[in-house]
Formats: C-alpha cells, structure tokens, sequence
C-alpha cells in the first residue's frame, strides 16, 4: 500500500484534528470546468476522507499535517474549503475564485499577495511510503513555506523542526499499523 503524507497551512485556527468525510463532485456553478464540490452522494460522486491535524496555530493560521485517506483530485483542497479553513495561497478554492481565472488568462499580480498571503498554495507533499516495499521518499520543506511559518505564525526554526519531526513519526508509525 502506498501512503502519502503533506504538510499545509491554513487560513483560520484549527484547535483539534478535523476529518472529513465527504462526496465530492464537479461544480456546475462555477465557470472552472475542473473545479470539484462537496457534493450528496450520486452515480457520479466520489467518496473521498481526509484527515487534518494541527501542529501549531498563531495569528490566524494553522500549520497541520494532511492525511488523505483516499485519493480524490482536488480532495486537499475541497475539503479544506469545506470545514471554512482554505490553504493560505488558493486561488481556486478560496475566497475568490475569479482570482484564479484571472491568473490562467494574465499571469501572477502581485496585489494578490495580500490576500492569498502567498503566491502558490501552502501545500507540500511531504512524503511518499510504500509498506509493502519498505520505501519512504521525503521532500524537503521549500523556503518559501519555511518563512512564512517564520514571519507569519512567528514560529521559530526549532519549532518548525520539532512539528515536522512530529508530522514524520506519526507517518512512520501510520505505515507500520497498515
């Protein structure tokens, strides 16, 4: 079995570990023809689980580890919307999604910064684990994500550390249960 492990940052505070449990389906209200809802269940829905686990929260964002327990396209990002606490940088899942039709027609603006808060979507894949093979791949955390949990949640480089060791261990030992 082949498990996969992410890191993410959220707008909001997350107190305690969210799962969500969801259908998820085309959006036939937006003009993004690969834009996914949360949806009821139907012939052409997906289940789809995801498990969000705070690390550290400040100054109205969280740091969490992801965990998906299916594999849905989009489901990070749904699913993060869904519970009212999208990744910091979304375009298409977030606020405003005319921002993201905006970027495919012109490019990056850089008055969007302030409220995307980053250029990208704070989401990393972390890690990849097969079980069945004893093979883990880790990616190292990009810089630009370092510093904003630095400038924006105020957490310094052994904090980070330590909730990313923490994140780790906890994707280890998920791998030894399955």
């Amino acid at each position: 079995t082949v498990r996969r492990a992410y890191l993410a940052i959220l707008e909001g505070e997350v107190e305690e570990p969210k799962k969500v449990s969801t259908h998820l389906g085309k959006d036939p209200l937006s003009p993004v023809y690969v834009k996914h809802q949360v949806c009821g269940n139907s012939r052409k829905a997906k289940f789809a689980e995801t498990l969000f686990t705070p690390l550290f929260s400040a100054n109205h964002y969280t740091f969490c580890a992801v965990k998906t327990l299916t594999g849905r396209k989009h489901q990070i990002r749904v699913h993060a919307q869904w519970i009212q606490h999208p990744l910091v940088g979304e375009k298409l899942y977030g606020k405003n999604e005319q921002i993201y039709l905006d970027f495919c027609e012109k490019g990056w603006r850089d008055e969007w910064l302030g409220t995307l808060g980053m250029t990208r979507q704070a989401l990393h894949g972390r890690a990849l684990g097969d079980s069945m093979h004893g093979q883990n791949f880790w990616a190292p955390i990009p810089s630009d994500f370092t510093t904003f949990l630095h400038t924006k949640l105020g957490m310094n480089e052994g904090l980070v550390e330590k909730c990313i060791l923490d994140s780790d261990q906890e994707f280890l030992s998920s791998l030894v249960e399955n």
